[in-house]
């Protein structure tokens, strides 16, 4: 199922509460991202209506949410273009776990349901990063006062390099073990952004209601699962973030980058034995030395937990 652009809208606005006094300005917002170019791959033709398939629906209201943390169009876009793998992987594994269990983030249940879930968290699956929203006032490279490292370096932009993704587990226990000078933190609940665009005219937890967003949920890992098959340069974004989490994570086992990303055991052991062998030849895994600037892992040294 498609939307147009006034399902979509609504939907997003719906999930947003967007008071329907201000939805005209909130459906310019959105068409000011499809001028930008957001979401992906979207082309809007003259003198025919506009067709939204989920991913596209999906990728507004993640757009919506950067919006909400303070990050302008232009932030925004870069951000998630930049991070396109990372925000593909997310969708996956939060569509997959909601398909699955697709009562999860449900305020009303059946009773059976409510019995046997009453114990049970829902399964989170998160973006994460530093929003960085007073970035034009950073200090820039090598302008830094001292004990403050040495600013950022021209091209780049801490909300970029500091987006990954976990689940709330994992989540939980960084935030347990915070012991870094940096003070903010962004989170995004991808899982709860596919459940609010889950709204349907069923009786909420029915039946019909269940079964809706069992279908939705599937659609979503389906198309996310294709856009990751279709990413150009997909190999090398996936290696890039790995050798980037792994650095700034302390991630020292390929079963436990699998386990922080879902990343392939086997490739997640590749990516472990060349960072570790970056670190024995004292060079970035990206093959520069130590003093060079390595574009995979953020040079400012943001490193979150």
């Amino acid at each position: 199922m498609d939307y147009d652009f006034n399902g979509m809208s609504l939907l997003i606005a719906q999930a947003h509460e967007i008071s329907v006094s201000n939805l005209t300005k909130f459906q310019a917002r959105l068409k000011n991202l499809h001028r930008m170019g957001w979401p992906l791959n979207f082309r809007s033709v003259k003198g025919k209506a506009s067709s939204y398939c989920y991913g596209d629906v999906l990728d507004m209201s993640l757009a919506v949410e950067l919006m909400q943390l303070g990050l302008t169009p232009e932030r925004l876009i870069q951000v998630l273009r930049s991070n396109r793998w990372a925000t593909l992987m997310a969708y996956l594994m939060a569509a997959r776990t909601l398909a699955a269990s697709p009562t999860d983030f449900l305020q009303r249940l059946p009773a059976a349901v409510a019995d046997e879930d009453s114990s049970r968290p829902p399964f989170s699956m998160f973006v994460y990063f530093d929003p960085t929203a007073l970035m034009e006032f950073s200090f820039a490279a090598n302008e830094g006062p001292q004990g403050f490292g040495d600013g950022l370096q021209a091209d780049e932009d801490l909300a970029v390099s500091s987006f990954f993704y976990a689940g709330g587990g994992v989540v939980t226990e960084m935030i347990a073990n915070w012991n870094s000078l940096k003070t903010r933190l962004s989170l995004i609940n991808i899982s709860s952004v596919m459940s609010n665009l889950a709204i349907n005219r069923y009786p909420e937890g029915s039946g019909e209601d269940i079964a809706y967003r069992e279908f939705l949920f599937g659609e979503m890992a389906a198309w996310a699962d294709r856009a990751l098959d279709q990413l150009e340069g997909r190999d090398a974004e996936e290696e890039a973030y790995a050798l980037n989490f792994i650095t700034l994570h302390d991630v020292t086992t390929g079963a436990q980058l699998t386990d922080r990303t879902g990343i392939e055991l086997e490739r997640s052991k590749k990516y472990i034995n060349r960072w570790m062998e970056a670190v024995a030849e004292d060079r970035s895994p990206n093959g520069q030395s130590s003093g060079e600037t390595d574009k995979g892992v953020s040079q400012s040294g943001w490193k979150p937990f």
